[in-house]
């Protein structure tokens, strides 16, 4: 599969991801790993952090992380996957929906995208990448009445 963005804007997103989540891995006592060409990510002892540019009409940046089981590893599992956008809204209340799709990237916003995602997930999931007694049941199940709750409004 071709990558999201022109080599440039790849090249971009692949130096952030190793900047801002190498050293969130780094803090994790862990390392970042290439999982794709447009996928980071790292493991601890109770968590799989995923960064990545996913494809679609209009490319978007996003980090997710999940709950690790035994015979996890890193990869994207979206049926698992919980983005970082969510832990911030769950703590500040202030609806945070990740970084939108976006036709016009540029080296400096991917970096600041990445950026943002990282610190989102250093700022408001710490104890789910480090902990192992986080709720996960209770961040999902809040998160499911979120989604009903905003598809009711449509």
């Amino acid at each position: 599969m071709d990558d999201p963005l022109k080599f440039t804007l790849m090249e971009a997103f692949r130096a952030a991801a190793k900047e801002y989540f190498g050293q969130l891995a780094i803090d994790c006592r862990t390392s970042l790993q290439k999982v794709m060409s447009n996928v980071y990510g790292f493991e601890t002892a109770v968590a799989i952090v995923t960064i990545a540019v996913y494809h679609g009409h209009r490319p978007a940046i996003m980090a997710k992380i999940r709950n690790r089981t035994p015979s996890d590893h890193v990869y994207v599992d979206d049926s698992r996957d919980i983005a970082a956008s969510w832990f911030v809204e769950r703590e500040t209340g202030q609806t945070a929906r990740g970084m939108p799709e976006y036709d016009g990237w540029t080296e400096q916003t991917i970096d600041e995208a990445v950026q943002q995602e990282a610190s989102a997930l250093r700022t408001h999931a710490w104890a789910y990448l480090n902990d192992k007694t986080a709720d996960w049941d209770g961040m999902r199940q809040w998160r499911e009445v979120q989604i009903a709750k905003n598809m009711a409004r449509r």
